[in-house]
C-alpha cells in the first residue's frame, strides 16, 4: 500500500494536478487503527457494474469475516465541503461504518499507474478534521452528512459524522448515526478459534434529535418519545396539532425534521 501512494502521489505531478487538489485534501491511506477495515478494502474489487464491492464469489465474504464496513452497496458520487468552504467532488465515494472515515476510490488511476493491479482498490479517507459536511449519492437518493462535536450531545455518541434531513446542514434537528461492528462467530474457547473462527460484520443505527435546550438526545421515531424528549409540556398540542395538520409522521426522519423545525423556528421563538 505504501508502495501504491508513493506512485501515486508522484502521478499528480505528471498528471498535472494542483496544489490544492484533491490530492492534497485527502489522507495517505486507511491507518494502522483502522486495520481490519483496511485488511477488507484493500483485498475487495468491484462487481460487473463497476460499483458494487464484492470480496469473492458469495459476495460479501473476506478471510475470517463475512459482510462489508461501507454503508452504501454502491460507491457513489460525493461532494464534501470542507472547513476553509471548498467543495470538492469525488466520483466514488463511500462511508466506512467500521472505522467511521469517508474514503475515496481512484478508479482511473488504478488503470494508469503501472504495477498496479486494477481489480485491487486504491483508495484514501478523507481527513476527518478538515470535512465540514458532506453529501453522496446511493444510488437512489443523496445521503447528507455532517461532523458534529460530541459535546452537543447528552451522552457521548458512537460516531463523529451523522446523516441529517434539513435543507441547511446547519439546522439538522435529527440526525442519525450509522456504524457497524464485528461479532464474533465462534466460541473464543475452541482451540480451533484462530483457524476456523469467523466474524461478521453488523450493522447499527439510532436517532438523536435536540432537546428543548438543543442538546442531542437519543431516541425512537415515534410520538411518544419525540415529545417525552423535547419536554415541553406547553407546546406539545400546539406540535401535535400542526403535524396532524401538515400530515406529517412521527416515524419518518424528513417528516420529523420538519415538525422540529416548525418547534424551534415557530413555536419556541413566538
Amino acid at each position: 500500500m505504501k508502495h501504491f501512494f508513493f506512485l501515486f502521489l508522484l502521478s499528480t505531478s505528471v498528471l498535472g494536478f494542483a496544489q490544492d487538489d484533491i490530492f492534497s485534501k485527502s489522507g495517505n491511506s486507511l491507518t494502522e487503527g483502522n486495520l481490519t477495515s483496511f485488511k477488507i478494502l484493500n483485498l475487495a474489487k468491484f462487481g460487473k457494474d463497476n460499483s458494487q464491492i464484492i470480496v469473492d464469489d458469495n459476495g460479501l465474504r473476506i478471510l475470517n469475516y463475512k459482510g462489508t464496513p461501507l454503508l452504501m452497496k454502491k460507491w457513489g458520487e460525493g461532494t464534501v465541503t470542507f472547513n476553509d468552504g471548498k467543495k470538492i467532488t469525488y466520483p466514488y465515494m463511500n462511508y466506512d461504518a467500521l472505522s467511521d472515515h469517508f474514503i475515496i476510490y481512484f478508479k482511473k488511476l488504478s488503470r494508469d499507474i503501472k504495477g498496479i493491479a486494477s481489480e485491487k482498490l486504491p483508495i484514501a479517507n478523507l481527513q476527518d478534521e478538515n470535512i465540514l459536511y458532506l453529501e453522496m449519492f446511493d444510488g437512489k437518493r443523496f445521503l447528507k452528512f455532517i461532523k458534529l462535536n460530541p459535546v452537543l450531545f447528552l451522552n457521548k455518541p458512537k460516531t463523529l459524522f451523522f446523516e441529517y434531513f434539513a435543507e441547511n446542514p446547519q439546522k439538522g434537528y435529527i440526525v442519525k448515526s450509522h456504524w457497524k461492528f464485528i461479532k464474533k462467530n465462534q466460541d473464543t474457547n475452541s482451540p480451533l478459534y484462530n483457524e476456523t473462527g469467523t466474524f461478521i460484520i453488523r450493522k447499527h443505527s439510532v436517532y438523536y434529535i435536540k432537546n428543548k435546550d438543543g442538546i442531542y438526545e437519543k431516541t425512537r421515531l415515534n410520538k411518544k418519545n419525540i415529545l417525552k424528549t423535547l419536554k415541553d409540556k406547553k407546546l406539545k398540542s400546539k406540535l401535535v396539532d400542526y403535524a396532524k395538520k401538515e400530515k406529517l409522521s412521527w416515524s419518518k426522519a424528513e417528516d420529523v425534521q420538519k415538525i422540529l423545525a416548525y418547534y424551534f423556528e415557530q413555536l419556541i421563538k413566538n
